[in-house]
C-alpha cells in the first residue's frame, strides 16, 4: 500500500477493518455462488432422470421376458432389475419376515430400472411393454421428482439473493469508507488545495490506498472459501447418488468463483474512486 504525504494519515486499524468486512463479504458470495452452482447441477441432473428414467414393475414370473423385451428395445440405455433381496428388506418394517403368513415372495413384484436416451421413446417403448406382458405398471421418474425439482429451482433463487446482496453492499462499504476517510481531511484537504494541489493529485493517495485494503479483503475471503469448497466438492463427487454427484463443481464452475472475487474487487474500487472524485470537489 502506497503511503500518503504526512497530513494523509495511514488509519491501519480501520483499513484492517475493512479488509475484514470486505474478506467475510467476498467468502459468502463465492459460497453462495458455488452452492448455487451445484443446485444448477443437480437440477440438470433431475432433469435429465426426470424425462428418460422409468421403473417397470412386473409380476416375478414375467421379469426375464419384460427384461430381455427392454434390452431388445431401441431407446433403452439400461434395464436393471431391482434385487429382490433389497425389496424384501426395505419392505420387512411393514410385511412382517412372511407377509402375514404368505410368502413374501408372492407379494412382491419384479421391479427393473429402465434409463431412456431420449424421454421422447418412452410412448413406444410403453406400447411394446404392455403388447406383450399382460400386468405391468410403468412409473415415470417425473411423478415423483416433480416435487424434487421444485425445491431445486427456490433453492437457486435463493443462492442468486446470496450472492447479490454482498455483490451490492461491497460498492456502497466502499464508498462509505472513502467519503468518510476524506470527511476527516476535511481542513487538510482544504489547505492543500489552496496551494495549488489539484484534485488528482489529492485522489490519488486514496486510489491506491483503497486498492490496496480491498484487494487484500478480496484475496483473503476467496481463500477462505475455497479452502472450505475444494474438499466438500471432492467429498460430493464421491457420493453414490447421481442427483448429489450431479452437484459436483465442474471446471467452468471453478472459473467462475475463481474471477468472483476479481470481479467484487472491481466494483469496490471503482465504487471507492467515484466517491474520491466526488467528495473533492464537494470539499474543494
Amino acid at each position: 500500500m502506497t503511503p500518503g504525504p504526512a497530513w494523509f494519515p495511514t488509519e491501519a486499524r480501520g483499513d484492517r477493518a475493512l479488509a475484514a468486512l470486505l474478506a467475510m463479504l467476498v467468502f459468502v458470495a463465492i459460497v453462495a455462488t458455488a452452492f448455487g452452482l451445484g443446485v444448477a447441477g443437480s437440477a440438470r441432473t433431475l432433469d435429465r432422470q426426470q424425462g428418460a428414467r422409468l421403473t417397470v414393475q412386473v409380476p416375478a414370473a414375467v421379469a426375464g421376458r419384460a427384461l430381455g423385451l427392454l434390452h431388445a428395445t431401441p431407446g433403452v440405455v439400461r434395464a436393471t432389475p431391482v434385487d429382490p433381496a433389497t425389496l424384501r428388506r426395505l419392505l420387512r418394517p411393514w410385511l412382517g419376515e412372511d407377509g402375514a403368513g404368505l410368502p413374501i415372495a408372492a407379494l412382491i413384484p419384479a421391479m427393473i430400472d429402465v434409463d431412456l436416451d431420449d424421454a421422447a421413446a418412452l410412448p413406444a417403448i410403453e406400447r411394446r411393454l404392455r403388447g406383450a406382458v399382460a400386468v405391468i405398471r410403468i412409473d415415470r421418474a417425473d411423478r415423483w421428482l416433480a416435487p424434487v425439482a421444485g425445491l431445486l429451482r427456490r433453492l437457486q433463487w435463493v443462492a442468486a439473493a446470496l450472492v447479490l446482496l454482498p455483490a451490492a453492499a461491497i460498492p456502497v462499504i466502499a464508498g462509505r469508507a472513502m467519503r468518510h476517510a476524506l470527511l476527516r481531511r476535511h481542513d487538510a484537504i482544504a489547505v492543500i488545495h489552496a496551494l495549488g494541489a489539484t484534485d488528482r493529485q489529492l485522489a490519488a493517495p486514496f486510489r491506491w490506498r483503497i486498492v490496496g485494503t480491498v484487494l487484500a479483503g478480496a484475496a483473503i475471503g476467496g481463500i477462505g472459501a475455497l479452502a472450505i469448497l475444494v474438499p466438500v466438492d471432492a467429498a460430493v463427487a464421491t457420493l453414490g447418488s447421481d442427483l448429489i454427484a450431479g452437484a459436483a463443481l465442474a471446471p467452468r464452475d471453478w472459473a467462475v468463483l475463481a474471477v468472483l472475487p476479481v470481479a467484487l474487487a472491481a466494483l469496490a474500487i471503482a465504487a471507492a474512486w467515484r466517491a474520491v472524485a466526488a467528495m473533492l470537489g464537494r470539499l474543494a
